[in-house]
């Protein structure tokens, strides 16, 4: 059974419970959630697998429904600033732009990107801030494909302020009842997924495994894994983390489970 090892409080959401996630059996890739582009997201509170280190990875799944505007990915919070963020990924259809901000750089930087509506993509971003120049430091594939990284300036380590990692949105503001949401993603999201360490390329390509989502636990240093609805029976508002974190997500303003998964 699943052990409880720690609490800690969310921005505007009440209490997360992190615990030791039950191991991976039987995959199956069935579920996704779908997003409004309105207040819809998942709340994971505050992590600690890729602060402050050198090396991490990250990789999502992500499914546009419509619109031209900036979308949010994923994103940690700093709560001590309105407009804040330690780390965000998004997409902006108008500007076919997809970016990558860590402690307000840019990281990575592609003006190339343009996502259809209603097509599932895969995007994992690979770290290392000890590489050089700044332009290898932060590499980002697409759907197996690395992308050029023309407008990345700078590659720092995501700072430790205890702000929230959110999927779907940017949250804004300074007052924890309040919360201002920034680019919410209007779509699908699944599949989100972080590793302590820069995965190697050929890693990178396996986790898109030709467009099929697999197994990510054969994949060492997972720390976070989020499934989206294939844990919980696509029930409730509990998305279980099935990395070694084990730090739950929340859905938050009612997103709904959806059956359109990549495939």
């Amino acid at each position: 059974m699943p052990v409880s090892i720690n609490t800690h409080g969310s921005l505007g959401v009440g209490v997360h419970t992190h615990i030791v996630p039950p191991p991976v059996s039987g995959f199956e890739n069935l579920k996704s959630i779908d997003l409004d582009g309105v207040n819809m997201y998942v709340n994971c509170g505050a992590l600690n697998s890729i602060l402050l280190i050198d090396k991490w990875s990250a990789s999502a799944w992500v499914n546009r429904d419509s619109g031209t505007g900036k979308m949010n990915v994923m994103c940690i919070a700093e709560p001590a600033s309105y407009h804040g963020h330690d780390w965000q990924v998004f997409h902006q259809e108008s500007t076919t732009r997809l970016d990558v901000n860590v402690n307000a750089n840019n990281a990575f930087r592609n003006s190339s990107v343009s996502l259809n509506d209603d097509q599932w993509y895969h995007i994992i971003i690979v770290c290392d801030k000890t590489e050089s120049p700044n332009t290898n430091k932060c590499k980002v594939w697409l759907d197996g494909v690395q992308l050029a990284n023309t407008g990345g300036t700078n590659m720092q380590q995501i700072a430790d302020i205890n702000g929230d990692f959110t999927i779907g949105v940017q949250i804004k503001g300074t007052n924890p009842s309040s919360p201002v949401y920034d680019a919410p993603w209007n779509g699908l999201i699944d599949e989100v997924a972080l590793w302590d360490r820069a995965l190697t390329p050929t890693e990178a390509v396996a986790v898109y495994n030709g467009g099929t989502p697999g197994d990510l636990s054969t994949i060492s240093n997972l720390t976070n894994w989020w499934r989206m609805g294939d844990v919980n029976g696509a029930s409730g508002t509990n998305i279980p983390d099935q990395g070694s974190e084990g730090a739950n997500g929340t859905l938050i303003n009612a997103p709904t489970y959806s059956s359109d998964v990549p495939t």
